[in-house]
C-alpha cells in the first residue's frame, strides 16, 4: 500500500487544479444546551467542554439554549482550523429554527441569534435538531442544578 504523500504528490503532479490551494472540509460538531442553572457545549473532535453557570437569572430556556449554543460558536471561532464546517446540534426547536432561518421573534433572543449569525458570517455551518435523550451536552450543562 503507498503511503498518504505518495498519492497526494501524485494527484498534485497530475492535477490540472493545484490541489494544495483546495480547500478541504471537515466537520466539527458543536453540542449545545441548557438547563435554568447553567449551560454547556462540547466540541466533538478535541473533546472540550465548555460548562458556565448563568450570572443572570429568569430569561426563558430558548435564550438559555442559544447563549449556550453562542459559547461553543465563540470557541470554535476562535480554535478552527481552515476549511472547517462547524455542525451545531440543539435539542430546542425554537433555537433550530431561529438559526435555519437566520432571525428569532423577541428581542433578546432576536440579539443572541444575530450575535451568533454575524460570528459564523463567511464560515461554513449548518444547524441539526436532535432529541434531547441523544444531546451530549445535556448532562454536562445540568451540573449546576
Amino acid at each position: 500500500m503507498k503511503d498518504v504523500q505518495w498519492v497526494i504528490a501524485a494527484i498534485v503532479e497530475n492535477s490540472p487544479v493545484d490541489v494544495r490551494q483546495v480547500e478541504f472540509e471537515w466537520e466539527e460538531t458543536l453540542w449545545s444546551d441548557a438547563s435554568m442553572k447553567g449551560g454547556a457545549f462540547i466540541l466533538q473532535s478535541t473533546g472540550e467542554i465548555g460548562q458556565f453557570k448563568w450570572t443572570q437569572q429568569g430569561e426563558p430556556i430558548h435564550v438559555l439554549e442559544a447563549r449556550a449554543c453562542l459559547r461553543g460558536v465563540h470557541r470554535w471561532v476562535e480554535t478552527r482550523e481552515r476549511g472547517e464546517v462547524v455542525v451545531m446540534k440543539t435539542d430546542s426547536m425554537l433555537v433550530f429554527f431561529a438559526l435555519r432561518d437566520r432571525k428569532a421573534t423577541g428581542f433578546i433572543f432576536n440579539n443572541v441569534v444575530d450575535d451568533i449569525v454575524t460570528l459564523l458570517d463567511g464560515l461554513p455551518w449548518r444547524v441539526e435538531w436532535v432529541p434531547t435523550e441523544e444531546q451530549l451536552a445535556d448532562k454536562p450543562s445540568r451540573i449546576f442544578t
